[in-house]
């Protein structure tokens, strides 16, 4: 799967991305800010974009999410503010409360994985994911 890692901590970026490519998936970035996700993602095509709420703006990674979205690009949140996550559920498919192992990413691909090819809520659900309800 291709993944877009968009994350403000660049500590945090480095493992999820080194996680990624070792369990064999394509990572975009990381980047760290709205601009450089937004141009990544035009550019690459993620099949899914991880991505931390608060960039470099408070809130900022939930209007990325939203310009995804509008893309057909499925985001799942990043984040330890999960109740503003919440809010914004309707951005993306879940959230993975901050701190996680960046191991616990590579499940969240799998469940992602299953919901691309058409299962709308798979049995298996890792802990270190909430989903979020459909609409």
């Amino acid at each position: 799967m291709k993944v877009m890692v968009v994350e403000g901590d660049a500590i945090n970026a480095l493992s999820i991305a080194t996680e990624l490519r070792l369990a064999g998936h394509a990572v975009l970035g990381p980047v760290s800010s709205s601009a450089a996700a937004l141009q990544l993602a035009h550019a690459g095509g993620p099949d899914l974009a991880l991505i931390d709420i608060d960039l470099e703006h408070k809130g900022e990674g939930i209007q990325v999410a939203e310009q995804l979205k509008s893309d057909g690009v499925i985001s799942i949140f990043l984040t330890s503010v999960t109740d503003e996550a919440r809010l914004h559920q309707s951005d993306a498919v879940g959230l993975i409360a901050k701190p996680f192992h960046p191991e616990d990413i590579v499940a969240v691909i799998g469940v992602v994985a299953q919901m691309l090819l058409g299962e709308a809520r798979p049995l298996a659900v890792p802990p270190a994911l909430e989903l979020f309800q459909r609409h």
